[in-house]
C-alpha cells in the first residue's frame, strides 16, 4: 500500500483494516478501531510528510503493521509470514 495524495485519512486507515481483515477472513467492521492502538491523525501526518527512511511500527489485531516513509505497508505476524501491498 502506498500513499496516494488524493486519499483521505479515513481511506488510509480503512485500507489497513481491510488488509488485516482480508488476511484473517474477518469483516473489517468486526475489527477493533485502528485509533485504539495508534493515533491515526498523527500517523497520517507522518505518512504525508515523512522522510523515505522513516519506518513506523505498531501492533494491530495480532499483526505488526510497518509503514515506511514512502507509504508502503507491511503486515507481519499471526503465521509469521509477510504481506506487502501497494496503495
Amino acid at each position: 500500500m502506498r500513499r496516494d495524495p488524493e486519499r483521505s485519512h479515513d481511506d488510509f486507515t480503512v485500507a489497513i483494516a481491510e488488509r488485516v481483515a482480508n488476511r484473517t477472513d474477518a469483516d473489517p467492521a468486526d475489527l477493533p478501531p485502528l485509533y485504539d492502538v495508534v493515533d491515526t491523525t498523527h500517523l497520517n501526518h507522518l505518512i504525508e510528510s515523512s522522510h523515505p527512511d522513516l519506518e513506523v511500527e505498531f501492533p494491530y489485531y495480532g499483526f505488526t503493521v510497518s509503514i515506511s516513509g514512502d507509504g508502503s505497508v507491511r503486515l507481519t505476524g499471526r503465521s509469521g509470514d509477510q504481506s506487502r501491498a501497494d496503495h
